[in-house]
């Protein structure tokens, strides 16, 4: 039986971690993808998100790896105090819970990360109560575009939140996601391909 470790997030971890953050993102929009840095600088706060990003008291990476895979979550905790809009006070999150899931039925080669995400779930909530947080919430909120919320592409993590007894309250949300031609701003035309597979102009 092999050990499984539930483990603060090192650095050593970040190509996994992007691997796994880009294949979930491409499950939800094909193609879609950040680089390791991008992943990196999410862990350490969100400069774009001006409201609620300074209203997280602490941040948790964790990690649990199982046969060279890692299941991998992220947690925040918000502070107490007036300062923090009232949905969000004292509260705390998995803001995005991921992991391989379980291979195809007769495939012995793809090494998922099942029983990584179960031992790694039941340490988000330990970290959560140890936090003493008046509220625990779980999404899946990714540092890339229409990636939010736990989308029906990821039975996975929903089934596993369920398991832990999170339940959905609230709304669903459908998001459309399109195409659109790149624009030269100073002729107001498309810009031509360069050979170099980027754009001119």
């Amino acid at each position: 039986m092999t050990s499984i470790q539930v483990r603060p997030f090192h650095r050593r971890d970040r190509q996994q971690l992007a691997d796994l953050v880009n294949a979930h993102a491409a499950a939800v929009v094909p193609g879609m993808g950040v680089s390791v840095s991008a992943v990196l600088s999410e862990l350490e706060r969100q400069p774009g998100e001006f409201i609620v990003d300074p209203w997280v008291s602490e941040r948790a990476t964790l990690v649990a790896e199982q046969r060279d895979r890692v299941a991998a979550a992220h947690l925040l905790r918000y502070y107490a105090d007036e300062r923090v809009g009232e949905a969000y006070r004292g509260s705390g999150e998995i803001r995005w819970f991921l992991f391989w899931p379980e291979a195809p039925a007769g495939n012995p080669y793809w090494p998922d990360a099942t029983e990584a995400a179960e031992k790694l779930i039941a340490a988000c909530i330990g970290q959560l109560e140890e936090w003493g947080v008046s509220s625990q919430g779980a999404g899946g909120e990714l540092p890339v575009p229409g990636v939010y919320g736990v989308p029906d592409q990821w039975p996975h993590i929903r089934a596993l939140y369920e398991q832990a007894g999170f339940a959905h309250t609230g709304h669903t949300e459908v998001v459309y996601l399109a195409r659109l031609p790149t624009f030269n701003t100073r002729r107001n035309r498309p810009s031509p391909a360069c050979p170099c597979g980027g754009r001119l102009g």
